[in-house]
């Protein structure tokens, strides 16, 4: 089993344990190879449809791969029969669509045909070799068809194949037809093949199967505060976005609120303001998971909603914002500080400052961790500086001399932010293939 083969098997397997990470990779993987093959007889519109499919049935069914085989050829399996059925569906509509093929790129099949050429050189100029070579290399016809019309068995026209490749490889050179078989048992575990496929079947619409895999992936009937919040927002799509975000569900509420009270425990014991401290290194962290590819389920989703990038993180900022408010506030005042009024305060505009900066980052490498890493770090190096400086860990929240640079940082950092959507928002792609 090649690398690539077990990687697409360890991703199978964790899509069949419900992660939907795993069936985003899968998708990129081999989606653009499968729409490349279904092309070749298929309208667009009709492998987008396929592609969709197949992915869906993948997600459901992904426990069924017993691992005989690479796993691109049971993702080709697939893929067969829902073009089966949606033949039959034509057919019982009236609406049987003739194979369209694909639009030929002319420097490739300039090449395939020098290729050709050199091959069919080597062979005798009459002959069942010959034949059999124009049968299945030029017209690419089926073993079954091959057979029925040389009048032999499927398994002899098998066998004289892999015999006629056999000779004919190594005879011209880097022929490429003879040492990438076009052939789905080759293709679903050669890397190769799949990033020469990827560049045809253009007029394929990707990123519209993927949104109707996602769709079905992450489709969850709305709960009475989702309707509640759709009603308020006047936007049923932008309440399931708010209440998606990473950064507000109860797993990572309950580990700032952990981190809090640690804080306020050494704030008890070292008498030094560690809330104000913590409270913008969470920010920064719920911030830069507020909204991006590979991160929140939202985000593909979001390409097919009548909703902008600017609009989604206004509103999930503005949350995360005021419930990382209210969580510091809270521990500000359980460590029973005299300052405690003032501290929470001053720390507001760092809190927003460095929540803008990791966004910011985040929003342009579409990289969450970036993000993190860039809010965070800048972060301690503000508290580490100041500490050298003013003789105190609390500096960096409590000196008025900070209050401008924190006003610039923040204004800087959240033109970037709208800067980077609004690119966003324009390009409107979830993958780049």
């Amino acid at each position: 089993m090649t690398n690539r083969t077990a990687h697409d098997a360890a991703l199978l397997a964790a899509v069949a344990a419900g992660d939907d990470a795993a069936l985003r990779e899968l998708f990129i993987r081999h989606a653009p190879w499968l729409a490349a093959r279904l092309r070749r007889t298929l309208p667009p519109h009709a492998v987008e449809d396929i592609v969709q499919e197949t992915f869906i049935a993948v997600w459901q069914s992904a426990g069924r791969y017993q691992g005989r085989g690479a796993v691109g050829a049971w993702l080709w399996g697939i893929a067969q029969r829902q073009a089966a059925r949606w033949y039959r569906r034509q057919e019982a509509g009236g609406r049987a669509t003739p194979p369209a093929s694909v639009p030929e790129d002319p420097a490739l099949a300039a090449a395939q045909r020098v290729d050709l050429a050199a091959a069919f050189a080597t062979l005798p100029p009459e002959g069942a070799q010959r034949e059999l070579a124009q049968l299945v290399f030029v017209e690419e016809r089926s073993v079954a068809d091959v057979a029925a019309r040389l009048g032999i068995p499927e398994g002899t026209v098998k066998s004289r194949v892999y015999a006629l490749r056999r000779a004919l490889r190594g005879r011209c050179g880097e022929d490429k037809m003879m040492a990438h078989p076009d052939e789905v048992e080759h293709i679903a575990s050669c890397a190769e093949c799949q990033a020469r496929a990827s560049g045809q079947a253009l007029d394929v619409d990707l990123e519209r199967a993927w949104a109707g895999v996602a769709a079905t992936v992450w489709s969850v009937p709305p709960g009475p505060v989702e309707r509640l919040l759709g009603r308020l927002f006047g936007s049923p799509g932008l309440a399931r976005a708010l209440l998606i975000t990473p950064s507000l569900l109860l797993s990572w509420l309950i580990a700032n609120v952990v981190v809090l009270a640690v804080g306020v425990v050494v704030t008890w014991s070292t008498g030094d303001p560690w809330v104000p401290l913590l409270a913008p290194a969470l920010m920064a962290a719920g911030m830069a998971y507020a909204y991006g590819p590979a991160v929140d389920p939202a985000f593909a989703l979001g390409r097919t909603m009548a909703i902008s990038d600017q609009l989604i993180l206004l509103v999930r900022g503005l949350a995360i914002f005021a419930v990382n408010a209210l969580l510091g506030l809270l521990g500000a005042l359980l460590t029973a500080n005299a300052q405690a009024t003032g501290l929470t305060l001053r720390w507001l505009l760092p809190m927003t400052m460095i929540a803008a900066l990791a966004l910011a980052v985040a929003t342009l490498t579409s990289s969450a961790p970036a993000g993190l890493l860039v809010g965070v770090g800048v972060w301690e190096l503000i508290v580490v500086i100041g500490a050298l400086r003013g003789g105190s860990l609390g500096t960096a929240v409590n000196s008025a001399a900070l209050t401008l640079p924190y006003l610039l940082g923040l204004l800087v950092a959240a033109a970037v932010v709208v800067w980077a959507t609004g690119e966003r928002q324009r390009e409107r792609t979830v993958w780049r293939w």
